[in-house]
């Protein structure tokens, strides 16, 4: 059968990493939202969580999918008035982002769910218009050597001994080692390292500049 592949990144979900979220999103991803069944229509700040993610999605990747997960469905009795007002705002929900494609609710603790969600994942990442996109072998041997370069950056115990960023030279002397030798190929490939996560690129901010390691970005930006 076909095999389908995800690299998951999971956001912080704490204030301080706010400003952080809208450099790390990427149109190629399928977002999955997640709320606390039990808590969605009691708690302001559940609520808000939610809207908050599907406005920054809306606004920064409008082409993009998104998956609504609810959790501890096992708290949750079925056609309680609980369950039945969850499921009224997530039919409000649906009709006011347009970005959202399915709503499924789970119990991590029972397993109810799990299966559905998973398929829900996938068929949805089917859908996706860079589903079955063919991308030249040398951009993956590309990242294999762009990760490896930022593994040499660190010690025996994982801690950057220096920081895990690199100029556009000697991206593009990777690059000439990996074979991708034309400029348009070499900033076609960094774009899409750029939108799967393997590094950070923002070449209207600075054209000069790549990370290596996003997570390192992240933490940088929230202790400032």
């Amino acid at each position: 059968g076909e095999k389908i592949e995800f690299s998951c990144w999971d956001f912080a979900g704490q204030t301080i990493y706010y400003p952080t979220h809208q450099f790390f999103l990427s149109e190629r991803a399928v977002y999955v939202v997640v709320f606390d069944m039990a808590k969605l229509t009691t708690s302001e700040d559940s609520k808000s969580n939610v809207f908050y993610w599907l406005n920054l999605l809306t606004a920064r990747c409008p082409s993009s999918s998104v998956v609504l997960a609810g959790t501890h469905m096992d708290q949750v009795e079925m056609e309680s008035q609980l369950y039945n007002n969850v499921c009224a705002t997530v039919r409000k929900l649906g009709v006011e982002f347009p970005i959202i494609r399915k709503c499924v609710f789970v119990s991590c603790m029972s397993g109810v769910g799990i299966p559905l969600f998973t398929g829900v994942l996938v068929n949805v990442a089917l859908k996706q218009d860079f589903a079955g996109e063919e991308i030249p072998k040398l951009t993956f041997d590309l990242e294999g050597r762009v990760q490896k370069y930022c593994n040499s950056l660190q010690d025996d115990k994982g801690k950057y001994i220096s920081a895990p960023i690199i100029s556009w030279k000697i991206y593009c002397d990777l690059c000439d080692k990996t074979r991708i030798l034309g400029r348009e190929e070499q900033r076609a490939a960094c774009k899409f390292l750029h939108d799967i996560g393997t590094v950070c690129y923002f070449p209207d901010i600075d054209s000069n500049v790549i990370v290596l390691d996003p997570s390192y970005l992240s933490d940088l930006f929230s202790s400032i």
